[in-house]
This record gives C-alpha cells, sequence and structure tokens, in this order.
C-alpha cells in the first residue's frame, strides 16, 4: 500500500538493522536518513536537513523526514525507560517522570531555550506550523513528544477513535489552519489496540471475538454515532480478512480507519480537497505503535487521484441521521436567513444542482429546523424570506395563517413534525397586506352573513372575523389600515392560541419546554420579519 499510496517514498524505503531494533522487531517507517543515498545530489539544497545535510525535492518530504526522525528518538528515549519496567498501560506515568535534561539528551525541545531568548520567535512571533496531526484522544503522550518536535512545530487534533464527520469539528479545525497558516502536512495518526475501533470489531464479529473490553464502555458505545463512524473501517477489514482471528482483523481495522479519516476530509471539505489537489498539502497517514512508541509512516491514500479529481461544494446538509436542531439555535437561524434575504444577500447556501447533497437528502430523510405555519399569498414565498434550503423547513400555508379545527390537516402535519422529524420550533407568521384578513374585516364592517359566502370561502373568513372584530373593538377611531395591522397581529397570536389548545402534542411540549411556538409579521414591503414572541 505504501508504494502504491506514495512512490515518490520508495527511495528512503531502505531499512538498516538499527533503525528496525529501534522498535523491537516491529515494522516502523523506512524515512531514516541512509549515508550510502546519493539522492541527496538530486535534491533541491531549499530542503535541506540541518543535521544531516541530506537534500530533499520538496518540503513535504523533508518535514516527514524530520518527523519520523524525531519518532526515532522518541523511541529511543522509551527503551531507555526498560529499566523502569513501565507496562504499557502506564505510558501517562512515563510521561509525568520526562525531565528537560532527559528530552534534550533525545533530541528533543532543541528550540526550547532559543525560544526563551526570543531567538526563534517566541509566542509574539509565531512560526509557521510544519504540520497538523490528528489522532485519538486517549492520551499515550503529547503528539509533539511522539514526533520529538518544537511544540509549535505540530498543530494539534485530537478526537476519540482518530475519526471524523461530515462539517463536524474535525474538519472545521483542519479548515481554519488551512485557512490561518497552511501547514503543509496533515497527518492522520491512528493507533494500535484502539478502544474504540476494538469495540466496532466486538460488535461485528459477534460471538467469534472474545470479550476483553470493559463492559460499561461497550454499552456506553453500543448505539453511539461515534461508533456508527468507524464501524465502516471494520467491516472493510473483515472483508479483506474473512476468516481473521480478532486480533488480525482489529489491527488491520485501526489501519482502515486511518484511511476512512482521510476519505472524509477529502471527499466532504472543499478547502482541503483543493489544498491537496493542488499540492499546498500532503495528506498522510500513520500509525502508532503504542507497545513501542513507533510511528510507521503509510503514506498517501491510495486512491489520491480519485479522491480529488471530484471537488466537493463545500456544503453539507442536514438530514434525519444527524441530531435535532435546538430551539434557541433554530430562531437563531431563522432570524439571519431574514436579515439576509431582507438585506439582498438571500440565495448564496442554496445547493442547486448538487446532486450528491440532494441524494444524500433524499435518502437520509429530512430534519428540519422549524414549522412555519404562514399565509398561502405568493408575495410571502416561507422558504425565500428566511433564506433556507431543500430540508431546512416544514411548511403549512393556508390563507390567513389560520388554524380551521382540531382535526385537520394542519395540526396533523404540525405533529408529524414535532414528533417524528424531531423540530423543536414552530412559527406562525403573518403578513401586510395580506388579502384573508383584509376580506374579514370588510365582514366585520358590513355585518356580512359569512354563510351565504360562496363555497369554502366563509368557512375561512369565519376562523379570522374574531381577529377582525376585536381589532374594530381596539381602535375604533381608526382607518382601515391600521385595523387590518392590528387584526393580522391578533390573528397570529389566535391561531398560537389554537394550535396549543387543539394539539396535545404541541400543549405538552410548550409545557415541558421541549417546544417553541413563537409569532411572526412579514412586511411584504421591506422583505423584513418583525418577531412578536410566544404567546
Amino acid at each position: 500500500r505504501a508504494r502504491d499510496a506514495a512512490p515518490h517514498l520508495i527511495r528512503y524505503m531502505r531499512r538498516s538493522a538499527s533503525s528496525a531494533s529501534l522498535a523491537s522487531g516491529k515494522n516502523i517507517s523506512p524515512l531514516y536518513h541512509n549515508p550510502k543515498d546519493h539522492y541527496d545530489e538530486m535534491g533541491d539544497s531549499r530542503y535541506t536537513d540541518p543535521e544531516t545535510g541530506h537534500k530533499f525535492q520538496t518540503e513535504h518530504d523533508l518535514i516527514l523526514y524530520e518527523l519520523l526522525q524525531g519518532n526515532r528518538k522518541y523511541v529511543k528515549w522509551l527503551q531507555a525507560q526498560d529499566s523502569l519496567s513501565v507496562q504499557q498501560s502506564q505510558f501517562g506515568a512515563i510521561e509525568q517522570e520526562m525531565s528537560m535534561v532527559t528530552l534534550k539528551e533525545c533530541g528533543y525541545l532543541q528550540q526550547i531555550e532559543e525560544e526563551r531568548l526570543g531567538l526563534a520567535g517566541g509566542p509574539l512571533r509565531p512560526t509557521r506550523p510544519k504540520a497538523l496531526v490528528i489522532s485519538c484522544s486517549r492520551s499515550f503522550a503529547p503528539m509533539d513528544h511522539i514526533f520529538g518536535a518544537d511544540p509549535r512545530a505540530l498543530l494539534s487534533v485530537r478526537v476519540a477513535g482518530y475519526t471524523c464527520s461530515a462539517a463536524d469539528s474535525v474538519i472545521g479545525s483542519v479548515e481554519w489552519a488551512l485557512a490561518d497558516r497552511t501547514p503543509p502536512i496533515l497527518i492522520v495518526v491512528g493507533n494500535s489496540n484502539n478502544d474504540i475501533v476494538a469495540t466496532a470489531v466486538q460488535h461485528a464479529m459477534g460471538g467469534r471475538a472474545p470479550h476483553k473490553l470493559n463492559e460499561q464502555l461497550e454499552q456506553q458505545l453500543s448505539d453511539s454515532s461515534l461508533l456508527n463512524l468507524v464501524i465502516p473501517a471494520v467491516q472493510d477489514a473483515m472483508q479483506r480478512q474473512p476468516n481473521g482471528t480478532y486480533e488480525e482483523v482489529l489491527a488491520l481495522a485501526c489501519e482502515m480507519n486511518v484511511w476512512r479519516t482521510v476519505e472524509t476530509l477529502l471527499s466532504s471539505s472543499k478547502t482541503i480537497n483543493e489544498a491537496a489537489a493542488d499540492g499546498r498539502l500532503r495528506v498522510v497517514g500513520a500509525l502508532l505503535d503504542v507497545s513501542s512508541g513507533a510511528v510507521q509512516l503509510m503514506g498517501q491514500h491510495p486512491s489520491l487521484a480519485e479522491l480529488v479529481k471530484s471537488t466537493p461544494s463545500g456544503d453539507v446538509v442536514r438530514t434525519a441521521e444527524d441530531a435535532p436542531v435546538p430551539a434557541a439555535e433554530a430562531a437563531a437561524m431563522l432570524y439571519a436567513g431574514n436579515l439576509r434575504y431582507a438585506s439582498g444577500k438571500g440565495g448564496y447556501n442554496q445547493f442547486s444542482g448538487d446532486q450528491k447533497l440532494l441524494c444524500k437528502l433524499c435518502e437520509s430523510g429530512q430534519n428540519p429546523v422549524s414549522v412555519v405555519v404562514g399565509c398561502a399569498d405568493s408575495r410571502a414565498p416561507i422558504e425565500m424570506l428566511f433564506d433556507m434550503r431543500p430540508g431546512d423547513l416544514f411548511v403549512l400555508r393556508n390563507a390567513g395563517n389560520t388554524c380551521a379545527s382540531n382535526k385537520g390537516s394542519l395540526i396533523g402535519s404540525a405533529e408529524y413534525s414535532i414528533t417524528h422529524l424531531r423540530t423543536k420550533v414552530v412559527v406562525v407568521m403573518g403578513h401586510t397586506k395580506c388579502g384573508a384578513v383584509a376580506a374579514a374585516i370588510d365582514a366585520a364592517h358590513s355585518n356580512t352573513d359569512l354563510t351565504t359566502v360562496a363555497g369554502s370561502i366563509g368557512h375561512l373568513l369565519a376562523d379570522i372575523i374574531d381577529s377582525a372584530k376585536k381589532a374594530a373593538a381596539s381602535s375604533p377611531g381608526t382607518g382601515s389600515a391600521e385595523q387590518m395591522m392590528l387584526a393580522t397581529r391578533i390573528n397570529v397570536f389566535n391561531t398560537i392560541e389554537k394550535l396549543i389548545l387543539y394539539s396535545d402534542i404541541v400543549y405538552t411540549g410548550v409545557k415541558l419546554e421541549e417546544l417553541q411556538v413563537i409569532g411572526a409579521m412579514y412586511d411584504i414591503y421591506t422583505g423584513k420579519i418583525e418577531w412578536l414572541g410566544e404567546h
């Protein structure tokens, strides 16, 4: 795999007896300097290792060489601790016993004194990091110790199971680093015998797997989203070794999980994908042997060319697989979306034509942030005025944004979104110049018998007529425009009241503070929404 994934590293894949002994017989990366290698003559003098004078063609090769030389020193330091008879489970204790003197003797932290003296930058003159490392959150040792690097040289992102999903904080952290200082190398470091991967292997193998893990840990992870992220790597490993033992499948799954994470990074993030495609960033995999401390470099993804061929849109879509959006966050999204629309900056977050996102939304189900009960007026397009995309809103519309009865499609539709789609916010929105409200005001002023109105229009106006009468009674000396505005507001709160009274589901959600029902007024002149709050 290393030969397929990183052919440019083959020249450095000469293993010496000394480097093999460093890991006590374990396979570690061969990216160690070989004095007999005449590739120096072809290297670029700009990328010269200061300790050996060895030249490399690219900055990426030099950085990887330096990091693995640092890991060699780390392994050497660990071997020097054999007299302490410290087992793998006590790695944390080893790190606490490290002294600055011992670390410096092994070549660690060589720039600490320079930093203190202000010669190499220091906190007020930060240096460009050489690499960003994604690793497991379990604290075997700090990554700068494992790679024997100046702490300023590495940016570290740690997450349980060294995994990630589209648009999560791991990808966000990498994108921030690339936008800020662009480290040339991104290393996904897996580790042997990872607890999360081991739990996934036990679940996948069933009775074939020995029960070695803590039962409490197994129970906590059994239905977690974290375990679901790791399961595909375990399935890959089992396909490659269908008759493998638990130990064999676990070892391969830990390696495959590195590649899965690399795939997610490149296929989900436009920023990472473009940086890898144009050569600014080299994304490599590595595996830490926790028993020896040695890092095995796995190279770039074997299918890198295919992964960077199709650039992701840089956008994501929320589906039923994601957690429900909390009420406060949902309300903030609606508020911000309308501000974009009203200021002429809406429509930029649409993914029209993005087949991957549309397919994911289709296959994985919807997860709307809010139910919106609005008017059928064509001048009040709900998704547009909130600047939302397909899948964001569960929209219910009728003339006059009203609720006719306790057993109707509007109540049932709202209850469906609240219970099955886990929606936490309901917005009842009226708007200026509403034709249905204007008709109800005219009927109230003329004492029209609504039963004589043709068709079902009379039934519709009957749901709004009370709001019109209250507005007329509250402001008898005002003009029709003022009464219409007041009637529209009253009608919003009347609809909220009916939703709560007619629906046990809405009533219970509001009572338990698990659901917010909010009133709003849309101005068709300005495009802005006035938030009226709760009833």
